[in-house]
């Protein structure tokens, strides 16, 4: 199978199928805007709150 010399979009769209893309370069495509999305959600801080109370008699 030959490599493609055609340009894929930088994200993915419901109907690549229409214009021509193959599967594979549609998943190709779809798993690179998964990895990215989720890179973007893990790098979020995370914000952690502890209270803590002590009582004494």
């Amino acid at each position: 199978m030959g490599q493609s010399t055609r340009k894929l979009p930088e994200h993915y769209y419901k109907t690549m199928y229409l214009d021509g893309f193959t599967p594979e370069e549609i998943m190709s495509v779809k798993r690179r805007d998964m990895l990215t999305e989720y890179a973007a959600r893990n790098e979020e801080p995370m914000d952690v709150n502890i209270r803590t109370e002590v009582k004494t008699k």
